[in-house]
């Protein structure tokens, strides 16, 4: 039998989610929004070609880009989620 090799299990700050959310919110460069977020290009570029990065700096372009910091992020090596909890009772 084959032994299968694992993906390392990493989540990034997805480069396609947040030029989608650039062009919604009116930037067109990185530049523009390295500018905008106060976040070194360097780092912006970094963070964007799947580098690490901290969560105040996916805090600070969730709110310079108006959206929720999950909507950037992307679970590489992971199963996708499973959200659906219909035997779990409403929180009051």
């Amino acid at each position: 039998m084959k032994e299968q090799i694992q993906q390392p299990q990493t989540v990034v700050i997805d480069r396609s989610r947040v030029e989608i959310l650039m062009q919604k919110a009116g930037f067109e460069t990185y530049g523009e929004l390295a500018v905008a977020s106060k976040i070194h290009s360097n780092t912006l570029v970094r963070i964007l070609q799947g580098g690490g990065w901290q969560s105040k700096s996916l805090q600070t372009l969730a709110k310079t880009l108006m959206c929720h910091p999950f909507d950037m992020l992307v679970a590489k090596g992971f199963a996708e989620p499973s959200l659906a909890m219909e035997d779990r009772e409403p929180e009051m």
